[in-house]
């Protein structure tokens, strides 16, 4: 893969930030179940899964979500169990950035920087689910066939009900698409259908049944913009809602300003899902960070600002 000149990592800026990545992690001790484990309803939906492998348990209608959960994680599962040392979680968080890293010259020094650094500020499953709609707004982008990125974009969707459903709504308006440059996504859909359609029972049980409002409150109630407002959670609620404005400004300026549907039809499905509460609501933070800079990147080239520089085709279409 050709990559820019004037974009190449600095390999001892790289270093520096390596060994700064891992020592903060080494610090903080970040881990992918939090504190009390028993607590934890994502660890104890992990633990459920394993369980099932084991015969353990009985089978629920989400056993497949849990199932997919604990492959998508099962390198940080692994590290939890053994009780290995939390430094090594960070290890293979860098192995899900791959992906990124091969696609450097379009997602940026930047993104790059800032996408190794997100687990000490958002949990690994957060991240996680980031990395797939990043992956997912990747493949619309490249004009190569990028199986194993799709795959890993719908294993790891498959980590919240809220992502998972945007991960669906993205793919099905671009399915004709998608299925062109992808003959074989059947392999890719159908197990992730499953999960889909035990998110859309659960999730209609849970908030939009008249036993699951009466129990949990409806969908708006437990929205994280909601929550975040009525608790006064301050710093989270603007942060949301500035999430929020960014996903329904880039989805208006590509329906209206430079009509680029496709575009257009993947960030508007982050405006529902900031909607409602979980991981779902920030799992378009990468693909929303990824748009900007490049954008803000090819603005300035346009403009003339390196125009000095010789820069080679991006492998990625504008």
């Amino acid at each position: 893969m050709d990559i820019d000149s004037t974009d190449r990592i600095n390999r001892y800026g790289l270093l520096f930030l390596l060994i700064f990545y891992l020592a903060v992690n080494q610090v903080l001790k970040v881990e992918i179940f939090s504190g009390d484990v028993n607590l934890d309803g994502f660890y104890n939906q992990i633990n459920y899964a394993s369980k099932i492998l084991d015969l353990q348990y009985d089978l629920n209608p989400l056993f497949v979500i849990h199932v997919v959960r604990l492959i998508s994680i099962f390198p940080f599962y692994i590290i939890y169990k053994l009780q290995l040392p939390e430094v090594l979680n960070a290890v293979v968080y860098l192995v899900y950035l791959i992906p990124f890293f091969w696609c450097k010259k379009y997602v940026g020094q930047i993104c790059l920087v800032i996408f190794m650094l997100m687990p000490i500020v958002f949990s690994y499953r957060s991240t996680l689910a980031m990395c797939s709609l990043g992956y997912l707004y990747l493949i619309l982008k490249s004009e190569r066939q990028h199986y194993f990125m799709l795959l890993a974009s719908a294993v790891l969707a498959n980590l919240s009900s809220g992502t998972v459903l945007s991960w669906g709504c993205v793919v099905g308006v671009n399915i004709y698409g998608i299925s062109k440059k992808y003959p074989l996504i059947l392999f890719v859909i159908v197990p992730l259908a499953l999960g889909l359609i035990g998110s859309i029972i659960h999730k209609w049980e849970y908030m939009f049944s008249f036993i699951g409002q009466s129990k949990h409150g409806g969908a708006i109630e437990r929205s994280t913009l909601f929550v975040s407002y009525h608790h006064s959670q301050n710093f989270r609620f603007v942060f949301y809602l500035v999430l929020f404005s960014l996903a329904y400004i880039i989805s208006i300026f590509n329906l209206l300003v430079v009509k680029n549907r496709k575009e257009f039809f993947f960030f508007v499905w982050a405006i529902p899902a900031m909607m409602f509460e979980g991981v779902g609501a920030i799992s378009f933070l990468f693909a929303i960070l990824i748009y900007l800079t490049h954008g803000f990147r090819v603005y300035l080239d346009r403009n003339y600002v390196f125009k000095d520089m010789k820069v080679k085709q991006d492998n990625f279409y504008v």
